[in-house]
């Protein structure tokens, strides 16, 4: 087994499904791992077989490594479809805070007007059984002007 290769320069390429460069000779990092070098980057939804070539000086010697990678066009659109339905998702979740937030200022408003109803009616009472009060009173006044006092009998 060979050991990890530590302190290289390595740099990589990569070629789309029909051999154009898609990324030329990038630097690529080394990972806490020993021997680990790594490039990030974002896939092409173009599908196909992809193609990497990675060169690493190592000072004398330069040693070099290629591998190739699957793009599919069945997985981009899975991805495709996860990312409209989390787009959807959130504006379902926007559509419900907007409402939630509509519906509780409707309730304080409807709770205010309830309130402020129930006060105007109470002073409505109050004032209408004042009314009836004094009228009933003024009648028992008329009646007693117009059939006597009970006195007498």
């Amino acid at each position: 087994m060979d050991n990890p290769i530590s302190n290289a320069e390595c740099v990589v390429s990569l070629l789309y499904p029909d051999k154009t460069f898609f990324i030329t000779d990038q630097r690529m990092s080394a990972t806490s791992v020993p021997g680990n070098y790594y490039f990030s980057f974002t896939t092409p939804e173009l599908a196909g077989i992809y193609e990497e070539y990675i060169r690493c000086d190592l000072g004398r010697k330069t040693i070099f490594i290629s591998s190739s990678f699957h793009v599919s066009a069945g997985l981009n659109l899975i991805s495709e479809i996860f990312t409209t339905q989390q787009t959807q998702f959130q504006r379902v979740i926007d559509d419900i805070l907007i409402t939630q937030e509509m519906l509780k200022n409707n309730l304080e408003n409807i709770t205010f007007r309830v309130d402020n109803m129930e006060s105007q009616m109470n002073r409505t009472f109050e004032e209408n059984q004042a009314i009836l009060f004094d009228k009933f009173s003024r009648m028992g006044d008329a009646m007693s002007g117009i059939f006597g006092s009970n006195d007498s009998l």
